[in-house]
């Protein structure tokens, strides 16, 4: 690469890196590395293509025209075809090229302006499940390359968007996003994300200063795998969509017990998170039945839990007033922990 396109990728470089002066320095250099090399690695793949074209404008006469075309005529001839299908091959592969990078482009955007937001999870500590990262060291090269591949393909606004809190949110903390899940997300179709989303409008998890344990939709004292969801859009048929793409358990009416969420004393061990709010669960009376916060329900995998992250979710009425009614009817209330369990992310 000549030194011209060098000093000019190190000028968009240094540009990016100044537009997040003021984040703590680890999620500042996390963006770094992230940008060097998403925004780099694929100029640096049409620069000698696009140094080609250049020349060829610049070329003053037909002797260096000729040259600088030399190769693209020893491949037609050796294909047997006209030049003209080798040059269109060619301007085609660079257009896949730049259209790749103008998504990847736009997801660094979403990253960098959800980053300057909201710059570290603790933030809010209410409003996602904690990353399962271990948060130390730089982001991983292999991660990256996965990212890469499969945010090049991301060209609706919806899926950059997606892809950028995903970036977002490994900068944060790496480790946070396995590979799989970052497949998963790419295959989602239109179908299975709006799935996702009623899925994720109408989960419950239960967290602690350690991280969420648990994240499910209560079937509310029905069976989910006999459509007892089916009245909020998660009937059995669209479930097992969910689970196809792997963000779904197979068992549809697992259980695990929510009585860590129970105040004692005021105090609870865990909260009840639903709506981006935490909660305690109040005994009513003394008749309180705690056996019967075994809760069943579909539960997230990790991918589905990991992927909670980044969705916006949709307030769902219906399913919160049947959510808070049922757990009336086995003895208990909903009280706000204000402020929130910090979370350790």
């Amino acid at each position: 690469m000549s030194n011209g396109v060098s000093d000019a990728i190190g000028a968009v470089v240094g540009g990016a890196l100044e537009a997040v002066t003021g984040l703590p320095e680890p999620v500042r250099e996390g963006f770094g590395q992230a940008f060097k090399r998403l925004a780099v690695a694929a100029v640096e793949v049409p620069a000698a293509w696009l140094e080609g074209k250049a020349a060829e404008v610049r070329a003053g006469s037909d002797a260096r025209v000729q040259a600088i075309g030399t190769a693209g005529k020893q491949i037609a001839d050796q294909l047997h075809v006209p030049e003209q299908y080798v040059a269109a091959a060619q301007d085609k592969a660079l257009l896949r090229i730049v259209g790749k990078q103008k998504n990847i482009d736009a997801v660094l955007s979403i990253a960098k302006d959800d980053l300057l937001r909201l710059p570290v999870q603790t933030a809010d500590p209410a409003a996602s499940p904690p990353p399962q990262g271990d948060g130390n060291g730089p982001l991983n090269e292999d991660w990256l390359n996965a990212f890469e591949e499969e945010a090049a393909k991301m060209s609706t606004a919806e899926m950059q968007m997606l892809f950028g809190k995903i970036l977002a949110g490994e900068i944060r903390k790496p480790g946070s996003f396995s590979r799989k899940t970052i497949r998963v997300m790419s295959q989602l179709d239109n179908r299975a994300a709006q799935l996702f989303l009623k899925l994720c409008s109408i989960s419950v998890g239960m967290v602690s200063p350690l991280g969420m344990f648990d994240l499910r939709v209560p079937s509310l004292g029905h069976n989910a795998a006999d459509n007892g969801l089916s009245a909020y859009g998660l009937g059995y048929t669209n479930l097992t969509v969910l689970f196809e793409y792997g963000l779904i358990t197979a068992e549809l009416n697992s259980w695990i017990s929510y009585l860590p969420t129970v105040a004692n004393n005021g105090k609870v061990s865990a909260a009840l998170l639903y709506g981006g709010k935490q909660y305690g669960l109040v005994s009513k009376n003394s008749n309180a039945r705690h056996e019967l916060l075994n809760i069943h329900g579909v539960a997230l995998t990790l991918a589905g839990r990991e992927l909670f992250a980044v969705v916006e979710q949709e307030k769902n009425e219906t399913y919160e007033s049947d959510l808070v009614r049922y757990f009336h009817g086995i003895g208990y209330e909903f009280s706000l922990i204000d402020p929130p369990i910090p979370l350790n992310r």
